[in-house]
């Protein structure tokens, strides 16, 4: 109160006490104590929020899967002499169970293309089929190892272009 009574009448607080120095170094004490309370409690929070974040960093690099798949090609006549191609395989590992968003888009100028997401059981997790293929969504995936195959075939030309992209993330 004397704080404002003094900031208000523009005086100094030892004029307004008249040269009571007790009474000026307690109000001193008093407001370091504060500023010292004020420190200490931002470094709490600063202490708190930096522990809260390297735990959420460190539940995601335990869980996380970053995977990409991604090719174009021609095939030929020695190629496409088979009934299927396999066109690509990768694989990853996902160290607990959890979703993961799959981004998945392909496409071939004749036949068909499937690309197929099976664990080491031969579950199969994930299934698209067709010429073009464009897809994304979020599933649910048990902690494991994961085969990404992907095959064409129903072409009847001998010449075949086709393209995918395959990401797997969480």
């Amino acid at each position: 109160m004397l704080m404002k009574i003094s900031d208000h009448f523009k005086v100094s607080v030892d004029e307004l006490l008249r040269g009571d120095t007790s009474v000026v170094q307690k109000i001193d004490s008093e407001k370091k104590k504060k500023n010292h309370l004020q420190v200490f409690i931002i470094i709490l929070i600063f202490i708190a929020g930096a522990t809260i974040l390297g735990l959420y960093f460190k539940f995601k690099a335990d869980n996380s899967v970053s995977f990409t798949m991604e090719k174009k090609e021609t095939y030929q006549e020695t190629n496409t002499a088979q009934a299927l191609i396999d066109v690509g395989k990768g694989y990853f590992t996902l160290p607990k169970s959890g979703k993961i968003n799959i981004d998945a888009e392909a496409s071939t100028d004749d036949g068909k293309l499937h690309i197929k997401i099976t664990d080491d059981k031969n579950k199969i997790y994930y299934q698209l089929d067709g010429q073009t293929i464009s897809d994304s969504q979020t599933l649910y995936f048990d902690k494991g190892s994961y085969v990404i195959q992907i095959v064409a075939d129903d072409y009847t030309e001998d010449v075949v272009s086709m393209k995918y992209y395959i990401k797997v993330s969480n």
